[in-house]
């Protein structure tokens, strides 16, 4: 539960910090103007050229620190979580196969017990992959996030009229951002992607990880009718119990990534109809931190555009 809340909490940052905007200054009048726009002083090419070389690299020749900090963390982070998943991976191989050789020795109830070891071995490797691919996926959404967010720092601002209708069919092909590429949002358009691919992969994983726990509880099932001898001796030995709670387990978490998926799904067309009924405003409400060099250290600022 923790982690899901920890996923939701990671997806609203990034949604409120999506795009890094222009900053205000005051004129000589006094009044709050928008800034000569520093994106007119960046390099497309040179902000997605670092930003491929090192996630966040981009964020930092754009002058957006917090962010830069932000995706290569998240980055390293997601890269140390595959490793990890990986390494577990490859250890439950390991023990799947001496229990495969001990069992082709037995014979009966003592036979069957060691192939459904095997198998829950197996199931756990398979649960180790696909929570290693999910990491891999979250890592490679990070890095197209970086790199598209990277290169929307260094674009200039487009405010020509746009139609919320076109924004919003584009944006209802799931997955792609197309609705925020077409208001110009390229940041955004990396942060669809990031969230439908990461959600979509996670919940395809736990699927299959709930088909497969289904069809292992249904071959213990089925000796109910060709040895219901064997079949009571497995019961009672706890291996249905464990393939059903493992099915359970698979299915909650199933459900729960395509809900955020859903969600996800839906801000993205709610977020490309309203950017273009707004995109011809020059100034937007806009809320974003950033690291600023101060004296001996830095400053954490808040900057806001009401």
């Amino acid at each position: 539960m923790i982690k899901k809340v920890l996923i939701f909490i990671v997806l609203a940052v990034f949604c409120v910090f999506a795009d890094t905007e222009k900053v205000l200054e005051k004129n000589d009048s006094g009044n709050v103007s928008l800034a000569d726009t520093a994106q007119h002083k960046f390099s497309r090419p040179l902000a997605g050229s670092l930003s491929l070389l090192l996630p966040g690299a981009g964020q930092f020749y754009t002058r957006q620190y917090f962010k830069g900090s932000i995706v290569m963390a998240s980055e390293a982070l997601t890269i140390g979580i595959a490793l990890y998943w990986y390494d577990s991976y490859k250890t439950f191989g390991d023990k799947k196969k001496p229990l495969r050789l001990k069992a082709d020795t037995s014979s009966g109830a003592a036979r069957l017990k060691l192939l459904n070891d095997a198998m829950m071995t197996e199931f756990d490797a398979r649960r180790a992959k696909y929570r290693m691919i999910n990491a891999l996926a979250w890592s490679g959404g990070i890095y197209a996030y970086g790199f598209l967010n990277a290169i929307g720092k260094a674009t200039i601002d487009d405010h020509s009229e746009k139609s919320s209708l076109k924004a919003g069919l584009l944006s209802a092909i799931p997955g792609l951002g197309l609705g925020q590429w077409y208001n110009g949002s390229i940041s955004k358009a990396g942060l669809i992607f990031m969230g439908q691919m990461s959600l979509g992969v996670a919940a395809a994983n736990y699927h299959r990880l709930m088909t497969k726990a289904e069809r292992e509880k249904k071959k213990l099932d089925d000796l109910d009718t060709l040895d219901n001898k064997m079949f009571i001796e497995m019961k009672n030995s706890g291996y249905l119990t464990r393939w059903e709670n493992e099915r359970q387990g698979a299915f909650k978490n199933r459900n729960a990534f395509l809900w955020y998926s859903i969600f996800y799904y839906m801000y993205g067309i709610f977020d490309a109809v309203v950017d273009a009924q707004l995109h011809d405003y020059p100034e937007k409400m806009k809320l974003y931190p950033d690291l600023v060099p101060s004296g001996q250290g830095v400053e954490l600022r808040l900057h806001y555009n009401f």
